[in-house]
C-alpha cells in the first residue's frame, strides 16, 4: 500500500512538472541559457547631467526558470530637469528566448524623489546576446522613467556586459 502511494505521488509530481513546462534539467540545450545569476556592468546614455560615477555602474541580475528576473541595485541618483530621481532596491521582470543565444527582457523598478516619495517607475526593455560558452553576454536597451499615469519623464539608452556567477569550491 505504501509503495503504491509513493508511486502515485511521484507520477503526480512528474505530471505537474511536464504540464507546467518547467525546464529544470536543461544544462546546455536550446532553452534555459540565461538561467543563473549575473554581474552586470552598465553604461548609460541620455541623462546629460548624470554624474560620471553613475554613468557606469554594476548590478546583480537573477534569471530564473520560467522566465522571471530579479535585479538588485544599491542606489542610483538620476538628475533630470524635473528633479533627481532615485532608483534603488529590487527590480522585477520577465525574459524570453528570442533566438539561439538571444533573449529579450523587461524589468521595472520603483522610482522615488529625493524626499523618498514614490513618483513613478523605471521601465527597462532590452536584448541580451549570450556568448557560445554561455558564461557572458552583451546587450542593449532603453530605460523610460514614467509617472504612474505612464507619462515619460526621462529616457535613456544603455549597454551592458554581463558575467555569469560561478561557484567557488571551498578549500579543504
Amino acid at each position: 500500500m505504501q509503495s503504491k502511494l509513493i508511486v502515485t505521488v511521484s507520477v503526480l509530481v512528474l505530471a505537474g512538472l511536464i504540464i507546467s513546462g518547467a525546464n529544470l534539467l536543461t544544462v546546455g540545450g536550446e532553452e534555459g541559457f540565461l538561467q543563473g545569476t549575473w554581474f552586470d556592468q552598465l553604461s548609460v546614455e541620455g541623462f546629460p547631467t548624470l554624474p560620471m560615477y553613475c554613468s557606469y555602474f554594476t548590478d546583480l541580475v537573477g534569471a530564473e526558470v520560467g522566465g522571471t528576473m530579479l535585479c538588485s541595485i544599491n542606489k542610483i541618483e538620476l538628475p533630470s530637469p524635473m528633479g533627481t530621481f532615485v532608483l534603488k532596491g529590487t527590480g522585477h521582470g520577465a525574459w524570453i528566448q528570442t533566438g539561439s543565444h538571444e533573449f529579450a527582457f523587461s524589468m521595472a523598478f520603483f522610482i522615488t524623489n529625493e524626499s523618498g516619495d514614490l513618483v513613478g517607475l523605471s521601465k527597462i526593455d532590452g536584448l541580451k546576446h549570450l556568448n557560445e560558452a554561455m558564461d557572458s553576454y552583451t546587450g542593449e536597451g532603453t530605460d523610460d522613467i514614467t509617472d504612474f499615469n505612464g507619462n515619460v519623464m526621462a529616457s535613456s539608452s544603455w549597454e551592458v556586459v554581463g558575467t555569469k556567477m560561478t561557484v567557488k569550491e571551498p578549500t579543504k
